[in-house]
């Protein structure tokens, strides 16, 4: 007789199999981490060279995005029908980029900006500009085309071309909207809430295009400026405390002094 007793009984002995030892990983577990492994790699080696912008040759994540600020005209649905055609970089049509009707021509935005460039005093930005909107050859320019136009420390560089494109467009002043069709639901000292509709972009596309709720704002701080006998009206609007989709609807909160905008941000 054990005088021990079933209680004090040897260990089980080991087999040294998996099932022994571990519980067994469901296979829909194993199947799942393999599978977003694989979709991740795959992806990132498929998104790494559409990142890259064909107009300034530089990276960014949301490469769509930047391009209709950069190239549209290089945009897929913006390219000619054959190879080499440019007829879909300068033709007067109205076009939809990702599924918003954009009703401003080619031709309207050469003439826009052939009429505000003339406020721009400094002569290379005026140079930077003509090159950029084509108003000396009637077909816009990307950002690698304005490098080589330009020549010298520019030249194969486009990305240097982009950054003083960028400064160049900052000079245009911003063309104020009629104001009429804006609802004011705040305003005090610091700031005005204002309701932005469905359909009407927060920001305009170009500053001398205007069609924007920033637009109407401009316009609505000169009416009052008017009012009030002011002898300088506002070239600048409030400072936009916040992003909105074009197609959303909602509050839009403007700060109007940079206290206000250093606060809010």
């Amino acid at each position: 007789v054990d005088p021990v007793g079933p209680r004090c009984s040897p260990p089980r002995r080991r087999t040294g199999r998996a099932s022994d030892t571990q519980a067994p990983t469901p296979p829909l577990a194993k199947f799942s981490f393999a599978s977003q492994a694989d979709t991740t790699a795959s992806s990132e080696v498929s998104a790494s060279p559409a990142t890259t912008c064909p107009g300034c040759r530089q990276t960014f994540p949301e490469l769509r995005r930047h391009m209709k600020k950069c190239c549209p005209q290089l945009l897929p649905e913006r390219a000619g029908s054959e190879p080499g055609d440019r007829s879909g970089r300068c033709g007067d049509v109205f076009r939809k980029v990702s599924g918003e009707d954009v009703s401003t021509s080619e031709s309207e935005v050469r003439e826009a900006a052939s009429r505000s460039i003339g406020s721009v005093t400094d002569v290379f930005l005026r140079k930077v500009l003509h090159l950029r909107f084509g108003l000396d050859s009637g077909v816009p320019r990307t950002p690698a085309e304005v490098a080589d136009a330009l020549g010298g420390k520019y030249k194969g560089r486009p990305e240097a071309a982009y950054a003083v494109i960028r400064e160049a467009q900052r000079r245009i002043p911003l063309a104020a909207d009629d104001p009429k069709e804006i609802r004011v639901l705040h305003e005090d000292d610091q700031l005005l809430a204002v309701f932005k509709p469905p359909g009407l972009r927060t920001t305009p596309v170009h500053r001398f295009i205007g069609r924007s709720l920033t637009s109407q704002v401009l316009g609505y701080m000169q009416a009052a400026a008017r009012q009030r006998g002011d002898e300088q009206l506002p070239t600048d609007p409030p400072v936009l405390c916040h992003r909105m989709d074009h197609s959303s609807s909602g509050v839009a909160l403007f700060a109007k002094t940079k206290a206000a905008a250093s606060y809010m941000q």
